[in-house]
């Protein structure tokens, strides 16, 4: 009987850790996410990420299918902003294969 509480008692103790160390992996990957929104791609970046041609890209901007900053003669683009033409690239070759 001893052991039964004590076996309940490690694994309430074990599984408020567990529970604490999620909440701090969880904080630290929030915070990674925050950064990583905050830093800016050039047009070569985007270009090869994509796998596009600078033309392209500009189509994109003079279309509005991408947002971007402009310093000086330089241009920059967010990260999510990317991402979200690669996810609707993803999904539109999904429902091309499955017509």
């Amino acid at each position: 009987m001893t052991d039964l509480l004590f076996s309940q008692k490690v694994d309430e103790e074990t599984l408020d850790q567990l529970e604490s160390f999620l909440n701090q992996i969880s904080s630290l990957c929030d915070k990674h996410n925050d950064k990583s929104l905050n830093e800016w791609l050039d047009a070569q970046d985007v270009c090869e990420i994509l796998n596009i041609q600078p033309r392209t890209l500009q189509t994109y901007r003079n279309n509005g299918k991408i947002g971007f900053s402009q310093i000086d003669r330089k241009i920059f683009y967010k990260p999510c902003d990317v991402q979200k033409i690669l996810n609707s690239n993803n999904s539109n070759s999904k429902k091309q294969r499955h017509v």
